[in-house]
C-alpha cells in the first residue's frame, strides 16, 4: 500500500519482538528509501507519492524518535534512487538518482541544506545506488550504459581528501 513503516528493538536477539511496526505515512512505490547515521543521529530520508519531492526524518536517540519531516529537495524529473553519508563535521550529503539516468547530490551544513547539483558522469539508468563516507563520499552505482550494458561502477563524490571537494571521479567499473 506504498506506506513506510519503522521498527526499533534496543537491543535485538533469537527471541525479540519484531512485530511492533509504525506507520511514516504514505510514499513512493516506486522509489528506494536511504537510512543513514553518525552517532546518535539517524537520518531517514525517503520520496513521497508525488515521486519528486525528497523528504528527511532525523532522530537525535538513536532512531528511537524520529522529528516531523522535512523537505530536503523537489526534483524536475521522478526520483528512484536515494543514497546518504555523513562526514565527521556532521555535514550529510544526499545523492539521488532521477528516471533519467542522472545522480544529483544536495548537501547539509549547519543545519540548512544547499542547492543540488549534478554529477558529470553519464550513465543511461540507474539502478541501485549506496553510499559509505571514507574521507570522501564513495558512491557504488548499477545500471546500464548508453549501449543499453548493465554495470556496476564507483564513484567518488569529493570532500576534500582523495577527490577535491564539490567534485565528481570519474565512474570505475567493477
Amino acid at each position: 500500500d506504498n506506506t513506510l513503516y519503522l521498527q526499533r528493538v534496543a537491543n535485538p536477539g533469537p527471541g525479540s519482538n519484531f512485530s511492533s511496526w509504525v506507520s511514516q505515512g504514505s510514499v513512493s512505490g516506486g522509489a528506494g528509501i536511504a537510512l543513514t547515521s553518525r552517532g546518535a543521529q539517524v537520518l531517514l530520508f525517503y520520496v513521497a507519492a508525488d515521486n519528486v519531492s525528497v523528504y528527511v526524518k532525523e532522530s537525535s536517540d538513536y532512531g528511537a524518535s524520529f522529528g516531523a519531516p522535512v523537505l530536503v529537495v523537489s526534483a524536475a524529473n521522478p526520483v528512484k534512487w536515494l543514497a546518504s553519508g555523513i562526514n565527521s563535521s556532521g555535514v550529510v550529503a544526499l545523492f539521488y538518482a532521477l528516471s533519467t539516468g542522472t545522480v544529483y547530490v544536495v548537501k547539509r551544513s549547519g543545519g540548512t541544506w544547499g542547492s543540488p547539483t549534478a554529477w558529470t558522469n553519464t550513465v543511461n539508468q540507474v539502478t541501485g545506488l549506496a553510499c559509505v563516507y571514507m574521507s570522501d563520499w564513495n558512491l557504488a552505482i548499477s545500471g546500464t550504459d548508453s549501449g543499453g550494458n548493465y554495470l556496476a561502477w564507483t564513484c567518488v563524490y569529493g570532500d576534500g581528501v582523495f577527490q577535491p571537494s564539490g567534485t565528481w571521479s570519474s565512474l570505475m567499473e567493477l
